[in-house]
């Protein structure tokens, strides 16, 4: 019985360290937990091979008590308190292989269930670094729309100033233009009354009187 407690509090203050271990060692002690449950296995087998060889042993003797008690011809007397104290050893040690295989197996279950529950958050964990990372990239392409958008709005007022410099530069090419012709119109006409008023003083002038 001492070996059963002794085995319990370790099983316990195992369990107790594994609850202690962080996400970030999840793998590492997915991975040790696999061993111990390796090792536990094996440990069942043991517990449930020494279970069965009592009961054979104990059915040996309990086969040799039931005939010891039946009057026959024996030759050689059988001790029926030496084979009560066997049976009670062996009964002892099979309610002991017993109760260690009950405790392995609420071990067992006990760590694979924490096994699972530690690889389910691992796995949440990893989802919730994909979505983080979604999250970001989609952070990251609003903030480019944004940044488009506001190009294209400086884009669309720098057009608008250069279709209003243009009608400007246009307006003024044409006033340009107006004033031009109006000048040499006024070259053309100074010209011809200048040509006229030169026939005129020639023409007047074979006219006087020598």
């Amino acid at each position: 019985m001492l070996k059963l407690s002794e085995l319990g509090k370790e099983f316990v203050a195992e369990d107790s360290h594994d609850g202690n271990i962080g996400l970030p060692y999840i793998e590492a002690d997915v991975l040790g937990m696999n061993q111990k449950m390796e090792c536990l296995e094996q440990k069942l087998k043991e517990a449930s091979d020494t279970i069965t060889e009592k009961d054979s042993r104990l059915s040996e003797l309990q086969s040799l008590i039931n005939s010891a008690h039946t009057p026959t011809l024996q030759t050689e007397p059988v001790n029926i308190d030496e084979l009560e104290t066997e049976l009670e050893s062996h009964l002892q040690d099979k309610i002991e292989a017993e109760i260690q295989c009950l405790v392995m197996v609420k071990a067992r279950q006990n760590w694979q269930a924490r096994a699972e529950d530690q690889i389910a958050l691992e796995e949440h964990r990893l989802s919730a670094g994909d979505d983080t990372t979604m999250l970001l990239k989609l952070q990251d392409t609003e903030k480019k729309i944004v940044m488009l958008k506001e190009q294209v709005d400086r884009l669309e007022a720098h057009e608008k100033e250069l279709s209003v410099t243009t009608e400007v530069l246009r307006m003024q090419s044409k006033t340009f233009k107006i004033g031009l012709f109006g000048l040499l119109q006024l070259i053309m006409l100074f010209l011809s009354l200048k040509m006229f008023f030169a026939q005129d003083s020639a023409r007047f002038g074979d006219l006087v009187p020598t």
